[in-house]
């Protein structure tokens, strides 16, 4: 009997990205940053997509095409936003 296990996207994205940058790694290569789409980071961050619209406004770094960088918008966050 197969087993079927159900993964939620951005978590199977985060394992993904993880199992490229260390293989890249470990070649010596550098890895081109994931881009997100506004829910893709919502869900990371676990906040709404109206807070990603009002970080946005608020000098949040953002890619051509409303896209985002994870580890920029978290190093933003950590000096931009207090909970």
């Amino acid at each position: 009997m197969t087993k079927v296990v159900v993964v939620p996207l951005d978590e199977l994205e985060q394992t993904l990205e993880r199992v490229v940058d260390k293989v890249l790694a470990g070649r010596g290569a550098k890895p081109e940053p994931l881009l997100l789409k506004r829910k893709q980071l919502a869900a990371r961050f676990g906040v709404s997509l109206a807070t990603i619209d009002r970080w946005k406004k608020l000098g949040m770094p953002t890619k051509p095409g409303h896209r985002f960088v994870f580890a920029d918008c978290k190093a933003w966050h950590e000096q931009n936003i207090t909970d």
